[in-house]
């Protein structure tokens, strides 16, 4: 930023000149009184500041329209905090009292409520935004000034939802520089990192989480939701006291992974799921590149494929930097927390980006509890029965996990005392975390604190199993009683069944279906296919979302590319209809909750769909028509969206949000309800939505609360109650929900 101040500056000081000389130009007229009313100190500072943050965050580029909104709400709230500074200094003490740390939205959001004469315009914004955009383009090299002018930012179009959209990306010159410089990482601090102290406590009338940067209770909370919990009051202290137990764990870094990530890292990447710190090589052109069409197509795929995996990993190395970086921070600081908040089905979120136990596996394996406790015999059970799982072996039975330690013991302790020379690890499905397992298993310190986890079994489906009583689908996930020895039930193994069927079948009548054949042949590969669509599929999973997640499976199983779409098409729709087959019970709960809502949207069609989860909370549905506005910029034409509470609801995403978000509010009431029984056993708990942490010396009194809780939810009649609630808003329209099994 340093190096681009000056010759941004004078690009600036040339703009304001021909401002004050009444030149024309695109946009002028409305970002002209801006950009004369602030110096050009505070102008370039704002820019490069919001144009380097955003464009690190999407290495493939960041949307023109966000981007050009980001810059002027900065310089607009410059221009709020100078005028409130002026004219109403009272004022402006009042919001330094409400906030301890000020924002761009939070300057602009109470100057239009002070502030007679505000600058708040959102085709304003838009075009101060673009204008110095464009300056920075102009301004800004990627090499040294005296060697030529090469660009830093690009303005190009690309291919995003279905749309040529402008975006402006980083030049690759930037992103070798901040992945060389270990300097430059300290430009990269993410604004919320772990707090070193418990966070404050939640209740109706006080905020917690973070004392100095307040962070809201709901993330992107609508007005009506907010008001609504206003009124639920003190009816929410079981979930304010659920989120204050998961916010009061103490975390501390595993030295031991860190340790052998920063070596491996070091040494260029590349392994173990570490993203390398080269790109990969772009495939040479054909000769004849400049006479044949054909080649040059061809040339042009293939390139798009390493183009587009190279931006993949420069946006890897950036995040893998940033959490080697936050770990860095705290190995030394002892124990610290994470805060969470709410989203508005009440699920819970680490606010910590990089660093937090909802990461991939890297995330996790570095993270482990402050608090030792003793594992015990029975404790070390459980962790040579996470290390199978760590490795692959989770569908095999708890006799056969604890056995496999037996058979690898030796590999175990070998790949703990010399990870980097014995690397036998880095195989494992889950590398990172398996390493840590290897730790807790070879060294007392370790077993005492490395987390132990319990995961649900295709979560969703066993809270709609519950729901209708269902006793076949309760079996196909795992709720049934069973014995250590028995092998755990597999869900995408039963839907991959059903799979085989329906290809079978249609094999002698759809080309695509004897294409599919010939590459799904194994049952392992079915249930590969089948795996993420089923999990998606409670959650309202749309033909065009399924084909993508099956898209990439078949291509790594060689489906030509030429057949790909089709076939990608026709297996997703058949995996789809598999999981409805081998659900029913589910599947007439999904049609209810959406005839239900269509309904509802029909005779009410600007009241968002809405209900109270098992402790209280009101969980409203966001969706509503936007606002648009368009903008013809310099540089292109923007169009912005804005929600506005008095529109009328969108009816397509609130019928099929309905399910998912049912369903996601029951899981997150069952995680609150085991975070409240841990409290009372004093039990250590964390948890990422269905999977739930606790020491290895506690987990047999985690498994036993997980049951109880589960129990203690679902014993109500849950859908009868939400059926009741929707009954005293619309009497008379809804049909009764569907008849249960035993």
């Amino acid at each position: 930023m340093v190096w681009w101040m000056e010759p941004m500056a004078a690009r600036v000081r040339q703009e304001r000149r021909e401002i004050r000389k009444g030149k024309p130009g695109k946009g002028r007229a409305h970002a002209g009184p801006a950009l004369l009313a602030l110096d050009t100190d505070r102008l370039v500072v704002c820019t490069l500041h919001e144009m380097l943050g955003r464009c690190l965050a999407s290495p493939s580029g960041d949307l023109v329209v966000n981007l050009a909104y980001s810059i002027g709400s900065s310089i607009i709230a410059e221009l709020h905090h100078d005028m409130l500074r002026k004219s109403d200094s009272a004022s402006l003490k009042d919001l330094d009292r409400r906030f301890k740390k000020l924002s761009t939205s939070r300057v602009n959001w109470w100057a239009k409520r002070t502030l007679d004469d505000h600058l708040w315009n959102r085709k304003v914004c838009t075009h101060i935004g673009v204008t110095m955009m464009w300056m920075a383009i102009e301004s800004c090299s990627s090499q040294d000034y005296n060697l030529g002018f090469k660009l830093a930012f690009k303005h190009e179009r690309q291919w995003r939802d279905n749309q040529k959209k402008g975006v402006v990306r980083l030049a690759p010159e930037i992103f070798e520089l901040v992945e060389d410089g270990h300097l430059a990482r300290q430009n990269l601090r993410p604004r919320y990192s772990p707090m070193v102290v418990t966070p404050s406590l939640w209740c109706s009338k006080y905020e917690g989480g973070y004392m100095r940067i307040k962070t809201p209770l709901v993330s992107k909370i609508t007005r009506e939701q907010e008001a609504a919990v206003k009124v639920a009051g003190d009816g929410c202290q079981k979930v304010y006291d659920a989120l204050n137990y998961v916010n009061s764990t103490p975390w501390t870094i595993n030295r031991k992974v860190l340790e052998v990530v920063e070596q491996l890292w070091d040494e260029g990447g590349g392994v173990a799921g570490l993203p390398g710190r080269e790109n990969h090589i772009m495939p040479e052109k054909p000769a004849d590149i400049s006479s044949n069409a054909a080649s040059l197509k061809a040339w042009k795929a293939k390139a798009h494929e390493v183009h587009t995996a190279n931006n993949k990993l420069a946006g890897a190395r950036i995040e893998t930097a940033q959490k080697i970086w936050a770990a860095r921070e705290f190995v030394d600081r002892g124990k610290f927390y994470m805060p969470h908040q709410l989203d508005f089905r009440t699920r819970l979120y680490p606010i910590p980006v990089y660093l937090n136990h909802h990461g991939d596996d890297l995330s996790r394996s570095l993270l482990m509890f402050d608090k030792e406790v003793e594992p015990g015999s029975r404790g070390m059970f459980w962790h040579r029965v996470q290390a199978a799982s760590f490795w692959g072996l989770d569908k095999e039975s708890l006799t056969k996990r604890n056995e496999w330690y037996a058979t690898h013991r030796l590999l175990i302790e070998r790949s703990a005392e010399n990870p980097c020379e014995h690397t036998w690890w880095m195989d494992a499905d889950e590398p990172w975390q398996f390493l840590a397992s290897c730790l807790a298993l070879t060294y007392p310190e370790y077993a005492s604190r490395v987390p132990v986890q319990s995961d649900g079994t295709c979560n969703g489906k066993q809270h709609l199993a519950a729901l209708g009583r269902d006793e076949d689908g309760a079996k196909s996930v795992n709720m049934k009683p069973s014995e250590a020895f028995d092998p755990r039930e597999d869900n995408y193994a039963d839907v991959s069944d059903c799979l085989h069927k329906v290809i079978a079948d249609d094999a002698s009548s759809k080309p695509q279906a004897k294409l599919a054949s010939k590459y799904l042949g194994s049952r392992k590969d079915r249930r590969t296919v089948c795996k993420q669509p089923s999990m998606t599929w409670v959650y309202g999973v749309t033909p065009v979302g399924a084909r993508n997640q099956v898209k990439g499976v078949l291509k790594d199983l060689g489906v030509p590319n030429e057949s790909l779409f089709k076939v990608s098409d026709y297996v997703s729709k058949a995996v789809l209809q598999a999981n409805a087959d081998s659900c029913p019970a589910g599947k007439a709960i999904f049609d209810w909750l959406e005839e239900s809502s269509r309904r509802m949207m029909k005779a009410a069609p600007y009241e968002p769909v809405s209900w109270t989860t098992p402790l209280g909370f009101p969980v409203i549905q966001p969706y509503r028509n936007m606002t648009k506005c368009v903008v013809n910029t310099v540089m292109q034409r923007v169009t912005l969206a804005y929600r506005q509470d008095d529109h009328p609801c969108l009816v397509g995403r609130q019928v099929a949000g309905v399910v998912p978000n049912y369903v996601h509010s029951l899981d997150a009431s069952h995680l609150m309800l085991v975070a409240l029984a841990c409290k009372r056993l004093d039990v250590h708990f964390a948890a990422v939505h269905d999977s739930f942490w606790t020491h290895a010396g506690d987990f047999d009194r985690l498994q036993g609360a997980i049951r109880r809780s589960f129990i203690e939810l679902h014993r109500e009649d849950l859908l009868q109650k939400l059926y009741q609630e929707w009954s005293i808003q619309y009497p008379g329209l809804l049909d009764p929900p569907p008849d249960k099994g035993s």
